[in-house]
């Protein structure tokens, strides 16, 4: 397949700040969050392309990094690099809570929803991670194993979380205890895998599994992987699959892409130029039949 066949394109939106990410609503895939250099969360209406708001929240100096839906009403949390964490109603367009933590230079680099809806998980530059309650909107716990900034994280049910480091490892963690899962009395040989990225549907990176594919980016491209074995790759939930990918298809995006997203047939692009894309590719919808929110 040639470079931009298979998909279908619309830039909703161009800006002169870095897009830092992008993520869809579990609950509904055609409503799209994003976070910019300009310390704004937008939400679209990709099948309109309309911007639904616009709120500027209290990031510093710097940027809002992360941004992640409840999946079970219209918050959505996110991460500033000033080490702020906001809750914000996505309906009204209004800031419902914030708090500050101990994140280190570069703040709060990821945040995650858990699948009950009453726990946000924050990854910070110095790698510690902060289980939140998000209706309190107080920390109830840190985990620490990470030796640098935790860059992604990921609920696999609701007692269980993953992340994944710049330091090289990704990290399992019982949410009750606080350990890592497989560690012994003495907080030794915990179930930790060589490779800061891993790759499940819902988290926002660049590299996602959508069924029996692979959707990359590097550089401007978007680059579509058939997977040989794609169950036993979600099962094992790492991104390590080189080798296994036969190419299908490609996409050229008009600036160096920051982040993805994908859900069903769609993704969500984020642009360095700050714009958002929004790709169709249908020969996805036929293959997401298993996505992490399946694994309990």
């Amino acid at each position: 397949m040639s470079i931009d066949e298979g998909f279908s394109s619309d830039l909703l939106f161009v800006s002169s700040d870095e897009v830092s990410c992008v993520v869809f609503d579990p609950q509904n895939p055609n409503i799209l969050a994003s976070c910019s250099d300009d310390k704004t969360i937008k939400i679209w209406d990709i099948e309109s392309g309309s911007c639904l708001s616009t709120l500027s929240v209290d990031a510093g100096d710097g940027r809002v990094q992360s941004v992640c839906f409840s999946p079970k009403d219209n918050v959505i949390a996110a991460g500033c690099s000033n080490g702020k964490i906001h809750l914000v109603d996505a309906v009204a367009g209004e800031v419902k809570s914030s708090l500050a933590v101990d994140a280190g230079n570069g703040g709060v680099k990821s945040v995650c929803f858990s699948p009950t809806d009453n726990v946000i998980a924050a990854g910070c530059s110095n790698g510690n991670i902060y289980l939140v309650d998000a209706q309190a909107g107080e920390v109830k716990s840190s985990l620490d194993g990470h030796g640098a900034p935790v860059t992604q994280l990921e609920f696999r049910d609701a007692t269980t979380l993953v992340s994944a480091s710049d330091d090289g490892t990704t990290r399992f963690w019982d949410v009750e205890s606080g350990a890592e899962k497989g560690q012994d009395a003495q907080g030794t040989h915990g179930e930790a895998l060589a490779g800061e990225r891993f790759a499940f549907t819902k988290t926002n990176s660049k590299e996602q599994v959508v069924g029996g594919f692979i959707v990359t980016a590097q550089s401007d491209l978007v680059r579509v992987y058939e997977v040989d074995d794609a169950s036993k790759e979600e099962e094992e939930g790492v991104a390590d699959k080189d080798g296994k990918k036969t190419p299908v298809a490609f996409f050229a995006a008009p600036s160096v892409i920051q982040t993805l997203a994908c859900a069903g047939d769609k993704i969500a692009v984020g642009l360095q130029n700050g714009g958002v894309l929004h790709l169709r590719a249908a020969f996805l919808a036929a293959s997401d039949t298993t996505t992490s929110s399946d694994i309990e």
